[in-house]
Order: C-alpha cells, then structure tokens, then sequence
C-alpha cells in the first residue's frame, strides 16, 4: 500500500457568491452547530461507502486512522480519542458478504473529525441508506432528507442547491452551493435523534432535561465503555452539560463544539444499537 501522502489529489469545490443576511442566519443554524472543515484538499483514492470488499473497507479505515492520528498531535479533544475507539471497534466488528457499510457511530465520526473523503450528494446519499438514514432522489432531482428536521433540494442551473428546511412547523429556505450542501446533510445525520440545542442561552436545565437532551452520555454514564464513548468521556460531557445548563457564559465556544461532537456521537450510537437489534432479530 502506498504511503497516505502519497495519495493526496486536491479537488476543488465550487463556491457561490457571498452569502445574504438571511443565508448568514441559515448557515448559523444548520451548517455550523458542529464546526465541520470539509471540502478542501479532499483525497480522491479514498474508497467510499458501502465498500465492495473488505479490502475497500480496510483502505478507508486506514486513511481514517491516519487522518485522526495527524489531528490528535494538534490538539487535544477527547472527540479525537473516542473516534479511535471507533476505528479499533470497526475494524474487529462483523462483515457482511456483499457490501459493506459504515454504522451511524463511524459516519458520524469521519464527519466530526473534517476526513478528507471525497464526498458527493449520491455517494453521501448511499453512505447515510447503510447507516439507516432516508435520502432519497425522486423523478425530478430532487433530494429529500428526512427528519427532523425534513430537508429538500433541488440544483439549480448554476451549480447549487435551492434548498429547504422543514423546522418546527417552519420552511427555512436558501441557496448552497455543493460544499455547503453536502456539509448540511453532514450537520443532519450528527443532530438527527436529538432535542433542540441541550441548553439554549440563558436557560436553566435540571437533571432530567440534560438526560432526555444527552440520552447516552448522561442517562447511561456509559460505564460500560463497550462503544467508544467511556465513562471518562461521559463525566466530561456531563461536567460540561451542567455548566453550559447552569452558566452558558462559563463554557468557552471550544467547549460547546466539543459537547455537541461528543453528544451528535452518543446519538448516532444509539442508532448503531437500534439498528444492531433490529438485525439480530430478524436473522
């Protein structure tokens, strides 16, 4: 096998003109809960999922750990180490067959930690049906993403995406352009299954919010430590969560992102879970 480095092809993405105010507020709310750095100097040999060998699968995982190994030098999030533990579970975990695909814990991870691979809508589309999620393309290209909150769009001549988002009995509408797409769907596979933000400004959550807010991290503590998340890590996100609930001002923005990569982890495991059982009883 090739060295990583020895695999870089940069693509270029294409960008719209700048945005409006009302594109400003739509990016704030759904494109950057999670800081996401995608789209830049993407890596084309990455295989993308569902992989046709385990070969394929192995290559992805390889780059994955690559990837997580250069950023974890840079800094010291906790999301970096629980996304380790994720690679080592995804790579002693069953395989089908015929494809395979990613669990909603392993696409929510390659999302959180900015990997290179060089997504489209269709490739994007096909990793989230493995992992359990609806995107579907109907006779008008139009894809439709569902929720919640439910998301559709359709391209434009231009090259973007008119976009729609069905929030809260609310149609939220802008233009994006493929970059900003693909990171919208991204933002909606990390927050699906979750409340609202766990506490908005200037709110006061007791225990039993924080617990239907969080539902892994701090309803289960996660002591078990099977699925990437620790106890360690659990106590972090609850510290934090109390924090954040009790005095917003005291958890600095770094923390905040770092609470809601590691909570968006936590609800995609338990779709992981979810998904897990529904198998094992119908085999």
């Amino acid at each position: 096998m090739e060295p990583f480095d020895a695999a870089l092809r940069p693509i270029t993405m294409p960008r719209l003109s700048p945005p409006s105010d009302d594109q400003a507020r739509f990016h704030a709310d759904y494109l950057e809960r999670i800081p996401i750095a995608w789209g830049w100097d993407l890596v084309a040999d990455i295989p993308l999922p569902p992989f046709r060998s385990r070969s394929e699968f192995d290559r992805f995982l390889t780059h994955l750990r690559e990837h997580v190994a250069r950023s974890t030098k840079a800094t010291s999030a906790r999301s970096m180490a629980v996304v380790s533990e994720v690679i080592d579970e995804a790579r002693t975990r069953r395989r089908p067959r015929r494809e395979i695909p990613l669990t909603a814990t392993e696409l929510a991870a390659t999302f959180i930690v900015n990997f290179p691979a060089p997504w489209t809508v269709p490739t994007l589309a096909a990793a989230l049906r493995g992992a359990g999620t609806t995107m579907t393309l109907d006779a008008a290209d139009r894809w439709t993403l569902v929720g919640p909150p439910r998301i559709m769009a359709r391209p434009t001549p231009e090259g973007g995406w008119h976009t729609t988002v069905f929030d809260d009995k609310r149609r939220r509408r802008c233009l994006l352009d493929d970059r900003e797409f693909v990171i919208l769907v991204m933002q909606h596979h990390l927050q699906l299954g979750q409340s609202p933000a766990p506490c908005p400004l200037g709110w006061a959550l007791g225990t039993r919010e924080l617990t239907r807010a969080i539902p892994r991290a701090i309803a289960s503590r996660l002591t078990d430590g099977r699925r990437g998340l620790t106890a360690e890590h659990a106590e972090w996100i609850a510290h934090q969560a109390i924090c954040y609930a009790a005095d917003p001002m005291s958890v600095s923005p770094a923390d905040i992102a770092e609470l809601r990569r590691l909570r968006a982890l936590s609800s995609a495991q338990a779709r992981t879970d979810r998904m897990a059982r529904m198998s094992d009883r119908s085999a």
